[in-house]
């Protein structure tokens, strides 16, 4: 209807007393446009949704491209890398997204897993977006080289097996073995000591508190000028420790209680003693006697 035909109607409508109504298609136009405009919007809102979804899921942009170690010492960058892949595959099975999108990583899960499996002291994760992973590890304390089986492993101050001996260490440690040269101060103390079975990492070898007494008993022997080249033990708990002297014989120490005047004692001994020949061992174990042999 035109608006002039409208006005019309609307007057006839008036003068009569009837509500007016202005186009009789109009609610019904104004309700289809609405709903044009609304699916639109959702279209919109949608397409938006998706695009995100790809973006973040799939696009890449989030994916680690970079993998940042801080803090290695004896641990393998290789091995490092090797953990963190498995541990990205892992998070990410069955899941949507690239195993190596950060913006979705479980830093939590992701610092146990490696705290775990490469025996650390610590591990912190820390994700620099868009694809910088960053890694601050600290490494146990590596304290004293345990060998045993023909193999040479490093057990930290907590006493538990964190790897196997390597490089220089490895070196150092064989050199004492075969009595080619003697602990130093910078040196980690050796200690020969049979076992069932070779303990493989993350095996308690031994507790903290006798870790620090072997320790401790190898620095008072270097600080007092008692050359040795390692210790020999039968187990964790046994009192009678037979570090290796000059000319190979033993010093016979019982460590079950502090060692500086049996150290004493055996000073005295080789000051005093006129051409003393010791073939196998020099036992100060017993508080004011000697055993030679």
């Amino acid at each position: 209807m035109s608006i002039e035909g409208d006005a019309k109607v609307g007057r006839v409508c008036y003068y009569l007393g009837m509500p007016v109504k202005r186009g009789m298609y109009r609610g019904e136009r104004e309700v289809r446009e609405q709903s044009g405009k609304t699916t639109a919007v959702l279209l919109v809102i949608s397409f938006f949704l998706i695009a995100s979804a790809w973006f973040v899921l799939q696009s890449g942009f989030f994916d680690a491209n970079e993998i940042q170690i801080d803090g290695l010492r004896s641990l393998e960058r290789g091995d490092v890398d090797r953990e963190v892949a498995d541990a990205l595959d892992e998070q990410s099975k069955h899941r949507p997204w690239n195993r190596t999108n950060i913006l979705l990583l479980d830093e939590k899960r992701l610092e146990d897993r490696l705290r775990e499996r490469l025996f650390a002291e610590s591990v912190t994760v820390d994700k620099s977006y868009p694809n910088i992973l960053r890694l601050k590890i600290e490494e146990r304390q590596r304290s004293v080289v345990l060998v045993t089986n023909d193999q040479y492993l490093l057990v930290d101050t907590n006493g538990v097996v964190t790897g196997y001996a390597e490089g220089d260490v490895l070196s150092s440690a064989m050199d004492h073995i075969a009595v080619r040269t003697f602990l130093t101060a910078d040196s980690l103390p050796v200690i020969q000591m049979p076992t069932d079975e070779p303990p493989a990492p993350g095996f308690q070898i031994a507790d903290a508190s006798v870790i620090q007494t072997w320790i401790q008993n190898a620095r008072i022997l270097i600080s007092r000028g008692a050359d040795t080249y390692f210790m020999k033990i039968e187990d964790p708990t046994a009192h009678l420790a037979r570090y290796i002297m000059p000319d190979k014989y033993e010093l016979r120490i019982d460590i079950s209680r502090p060692i500086d005047d049996q150290v004493g004692a055996y000073e005295t001994y080789l000051r005093t003693a006129e051409n003393p020949v010791i073939r196998e061992y020099i036992d100060v174990r017993v508080p004011g006697k000697i055993f030679v042999k």
